[in-house]
């Protein structure tokens, strides 16, 4: 077989192959695979397996982050790289996160998380409301700030939070210390159903549902002072906040109780109801806006809120949007492959 080591004695037949075995120097050589983003080849006569020295995969993460983190569209992509438009669609659409990982995806190392708090969100992209609104359902760390799951919904429901935590129970995440939601109705059970832990409702959230039932610059004086409290939230703990929603009761006894006959239903009804919305609001959720401060000591820190993966959400949606265009699976797969920083 010491013919076939000269390339000039068969030409066309060594044209489609320019590698060579480093181990007999043979030019018999096939493609195997990829592994780790890496071309790898076997000789054909000694049967050596050897990789490529070009990672594809790196290349094609790169052209990925200038497409979504700069902003950089596929025509000024071809212009810089040298690439056909082709070229590079086909090599972001290599490096975007498979079909595999879009309708559920997992942290690989979930069982490693002992010490954690756990924060559970969603949100929505496209118009709400309309066909075209998707979602993504997150789990995250709320103390390294790793994402740990993350489940493509098509509307926000129970039964989506509770397919999300199952299968993180089966791939034997451990128990968390507590939880933190937005506090939509019905996940706090949800939780529970899984792990036996207390659920902390964002504190951020909670003050945006008190302006929502004050209004935004309120003319009456016991709404501003209401607001007020509810601002200082996060600056205080359960007692104290409780004394000041007493105080608050006894200073303003009266627009709690004044009412006034409706001359349409001819029933008396209240003058102030805003007020008692959001007065009873606060009351009803006093238990769960203040948990994390039983675990100051033990995770140091006071993680009250779900700022963390709001934060993860504000930078992602605005990448999502820029590039026009976009099939929906396209853009699912893009945002995906931004939250996993793939």
């Amino acid at each position: 077989m010491g013919f076939l080591h000269n390339r000039a004695v068969y030409p066309l037949y060594f044209n489609f192959m320019n590698k060579i075995c480093p181990k007999c120097h043979s030019f018999l050589v096939k493609k195997d695979g990829q592994r780790n983003g890496r071309q790898s080849y076997r000789c054909k006569e000694c049967k050596h397996v050897f990789y490529s020295n070009r990672q594809e995969g790196k290349e094609d993460k790169r052209l990925l982050h200038s497409y979504s983190v700069h902003k950089q569209t596929l025509r000024e992509l071809t212009e810089t790289t040298g690439y056909s438009l082709s070229t590079v669609h086909r090599k972001i659409k290599r490096a975007l996160v498979s079909k595999d990982n879009m309708k559920l995806r997992l942290n690989p190392n979930l069982s490693s998380y002992i010490s954690s708090v756990l924060i559970l969100d969603a949100t929505f992209f496209g118009k709400k409301g309309s066909d075209t609104q998707w979602w993504i359902l997150v789990a995250q760390d709320g103390i390294t700030g790793d994402i740990l799951a993350s489940k493509h919904i098509f509307q926000e429901t129970l039964e989506d939070y509770r397919i999300l935590l199952r299968t993180m129970r089966q791939e034997r995440y451990p128990k968390p210390h507590f939880a933190v939601i937005d506090g939509r109705n019905g996940v706090e059970w949800v939780i529970c159903d899984f792990y036996d832990i207390p659920v902390q409702i964002c504190q951020s959230h909670k003050i945006a549902t008190i302006d929502r039932y004050l209004l935004k610059h309120p003319r009456i004086e016991s709404y501003r002072e209401l607001k007020k409290i509810a601002h200082e939230m996060i600056k205080t703990d359960k007692v104290t906040f409780i004394w000041w929603l007493e105080e608050f009761k006894r200073k303003y006894i009266k627009d709690f109780e004044i009412r006034e006959l409706d001359t349409k239903t001819l029933r008396y009804r209240y003058v102030h109801p805003r007020l008692l919305h959001a007065y009873k609001s606060l009351l009803r959720d006093i238990d769960r806006l203040f948990v994390s401060l039983s675990f100051i000591q033990t995770i140091g820190r006071n993680i009250n809120t779900s700022n963390r993966i709001e934060c993860e959400f504000s930078h992602l949606k605005p990448k999502v949007k820029l590039h026009r265009w976009l099939s929906k699976e396209r853009r699912l797969s893009l945002a995906l492959s931004l939250l996993w920083r793939d």
